[in-house]
């Protein structure tokens, strides 16, 4: 598998992107769900009484931020290890 990594993007080292899968997986994707949908919680539970309406609509957000800072990760992480790779030759 690690030789399939070193095809797809040779200009990126195994540290780096175990480094960026965990803040992914850490922070990136958990933290606007969490807040989201606590964000929802509270307006339905303490200011509306429409439980469980927008707790749901707040998760659907949060997963949709959470993709678009995926996206970016993937993308601006690319770009950085190409430029990065263009000075070491």
């Amino acid at each position: 598998m690690l030789e399939r990594v070193k095809q797809v993007a040779p200009y990126v080292t195994p540290a780096e992107a175990l480094t960026k899968l965990a803040i992914v997986l850490t922070i990136v994707v958990p933290v606007p769900i969490t807040l989201l949908a606590l964000a929802g919680f509270w307006l339905d539970y303490y200011k509306l009484s429409t439980l469980p309406l927008f707790t749901a609509v707040g998760a659907v957000i949060g997963t949709g931020v959470a993709f678009i800072g995926v996206v970016q990760v993937i993308v601006f992480g690319h770009k950085e290890a190409k430029t990065k790779s263009k000075r070491r030759s």
